[in-house]
Protein backbone atom coordinates (compact mmCIF):
# COMPACT_ATOMS: atom_id res chain seq x y z
CA UNK A 1 0.00 0.00 0.00
CA UNK A 2 1.68 3.12 -1.16
CA UNK A 3 1.90 6.44 1.46
CA UNK A 4 0.68 9.64 1.27
CA UNK A 5 4.28 10.77 0.63
CA UNK A 6 4.39 7.93 -1.97
CA UNK A 7 2.06 8.97 -3.93
CA UNK A 8 3.44 12.93 -4.70
CA UNK A 9 5.89 11.37 -6.59
CA UNK A 10 3.52 10.80 -10.00
CA UNK A 11 1.77 13.90 -9.61
CA UNK A 12 5.26 15.86 -9.02
CA UNK A 13 6.59 13.95 -12.33
CA UNK A 14 3.07 14.91 -13.86
CA UNK A 15 3.72 18.95 -13.34
CA UNK A 16 7.47 18.23 -14.59
CA UNK A 17 6.96 16.59 -17.88
CA UNK A 18 3.95 19.82 -18.33
CA UNK A 19 6.75 22.25 -17.69
CA UNK A 20 8.76 19.90 -20.32
CA UNK A 21 6.76 19.48 -22.75
CA UNK A 22 5.33 23.52 -22.39
CA UNK A 23 8.99 24.14 -22.96
CA UNK A 24 9.62 21.66 -26.25
CA UNK A 25 12.30 19.63 -24.92
CA UNK A 26 12.65 16.04 -25.04
CA UNK A 27 13.72 14.01 -21.89
CA UNK A 28 17.09 13.87 -23.53
CA UNK A 29 17.73 17.66 -23.26
CA UNK A 30 16.78 18.10 -19.70
CA UNK A 31 18.40 14.98 -18.76
CA UNK A 32 22.16 16.95 -20.03
CA UNK A 33 20.98 20.29 -18.60
CA UNK A 34 21.29 18.53 -15.06
CA UNK A 35 24.56 18.38 -12.87
CA UNK A 36 25.30 16.26 -12.76
CA UNK A 37 23.52 15.04 -15.86
CA UNK A 38 21.38 11.91 -16.32
CA UNK A 39 20.18 9.06 -18.89
CA UNK A 40 16.89 10.03 -21.00
CA UNK A 41 15.36 7.01 -18.67
CA UNK A 42 15.87 8.80 -15.39
CA UNK A 43 13.93 11.33 -16.76
CA UNK A 44 10.81 9.54 -17.90
CA UNK A 45 11.13 7.75 -14.53
CA UNK A 46 10.99 10.73 -12.64
CA UNK A 47 8.07 12.24 -14.52
CA UNK A 48 6.04 8.81 -14.14
CA UNK A 49 7.29 8.92 -10.03
CA UNK A 50 9.18 5.58 -10.37
CA UNK A 51 12.38 7.23 -9.48
CA UNK A 52 12.47 9.88 -6.60
CA UNK A 53 13.40 13.32 -7.39
CA UNK A 54 16.33 14.69 -5.11
CA UNK A 55 15.90 18.34 -4.04
CA UNK A 56 18.99 19.70 -5.63
CA UNK A 57 17.56 18.45 -9.24
CA UNK A 58 14.10 19.41 -8.34
CA UNK A 59 15.87 23.07 -7.99
CA UNK A 60 17.38 22.70 -11.28
CA UNK A 61 13.97 21.63 -13.09
CA UNK A 62 12.77 24.51 -11.57
CA UNK A 63 15.76 26.75 -13.02
CA UNK A 64 15.50 25.06 -16.32
CA UNK A 65 12.04 25.88 -16.61
CA UNK A 66 12.47 29.09 -15.54
CA UNK A 67 9.53 28.77 -12.64
CA UNK A 68 9.57 29.07 -8.68
CA UNK A 69 10.42 25.04 -7.31
CA UNK A 70 6.79 25.38 -6.09
CA UNK A 71 5.56 25.36 -9.31
CA UNK A 72 6.34 21.94 -9.68
CA UNK A 73 4.66 20.97 -6.33
CA UNK A 74 0.76 19.08 -7.09
CA UNK A 75 -1.78 20.85 -5.75
CA UNK A 76 -2.44 20.68 -1.80
CA UNK A 77 -5.26 17.90 -2.20
CA UNK A 78 -2.73 15.31 -4.13
CA UNK A 79 0.01 15.83 -1.95
CA UNK A 80 -1.84 16.46 1.51
CA UNK A 81 -0.49 19.43 2.92
CA UNK A 82 -2.06 23.09 3.35
CA UNK A 83 -0.79 26.13 1.35
CA UNK A 84 1.93 28.28 3.43
CA UNK A 85 -0.66 30.98 3.68
CA UNK A 86 -3.03 28.32 5.55
CA UNK A 87 -0.29 27.02 7.38
CA UNK A 88 0.96 30.67 8.35
CA UNK A 89 -2.54 32.12 9.27
CA UNK A 90 -3.15 29.38 11.62
CA UNK A 91 0.00 29.77 13.49
CA UNK A 92 -0.50 33.88 13.87
CA UNK A 93 -4.00 32.92 14.81
CA UNK A 94 -3.27 30.77 17.90
CA UNK A 95 0.23 32.49 18.70
CA UNK A 96 -0.58 35.98 18.58
CA UNK A 97 -4.59 35.85 18.94
CA UNK A 98 -4.92 38.65 16.70
CA UNK A 99 -8.47 39.62 14.75
CA UNK A 100 -9.53 37.28 11.86
CA UNK A 101 -8.74 40.28 9.24
CA UNK A 102 -5.09 41.26 10.66
CA UNK A 103 -4.46 37.62 11.01
CA UNK A 104 -4.75 37.36 7.18
CA UNK A 105 -3.44 40.46 6.28
CA UNK A 106 -0.38 39.78 8.19
CA UNK A 107 -0.04 36.39 6.71
CA UNK A 108 0.06 37.27 3.02
CA UNK A 109 2.18 39.83 3.68
CA UNK A 110 4.55 37.03 5.25
CA UNK A 111 3.76 34.12 2.11
CA UNK A 112 4.76 37.20 -0.58
CA UNK A 113 8.31 37.38 1.31
CA UNK A 114 8.70 33.78 1.07
CA UNK A 115 7.96 33.41 -2.26
CA UNK A 116 10.62 36.11 -3.49
CA UNK A 117 13.17 34.17 -0.95
CA UNK A 118 17.07 34.82 -1.94
CA UNK A 119 18.02 31.40 -2.64
CA UNK A 120 15.19 31.16 -5.12
CA UNK A 121 17.37 34.09 -6.77
CA UNK A 122 20.52 32.87 -6.15
CA UNK A 123 19.34 29.61 -7.85
CA UNK A 124 18.40 31.21 -10.83
CA UNK A 125 21.33 33.25 -11.13
CA UNK A 126 23.34 30.52 -10.71
CA UNK A 127 22.04 28.24 -13.11
CA UNK A 128 20.48 30.85 -16.09
CA UNK A 129 23.54 30.16 -18.23
CA UNK A 130 22.51 26.38 -18.35
CA UNK A 131 19.13 27.32 -19.36
CA UNK A 132 18.00 25.78 -23.11
CA UNK A 133 17.26 29.23 -25.50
Amino acid sequence: MATVLEDVYPAIGRRIQQKRRERELTQEQIGRLLVPPVTRASVANIETGKQRLLVHTWLQLAAIFDVGPEALLPPSEVSGTEQPAQTIEQELRQKLELPDLATRKLAKRLEAGLAKSEWTVGLQKMTSSRRPR
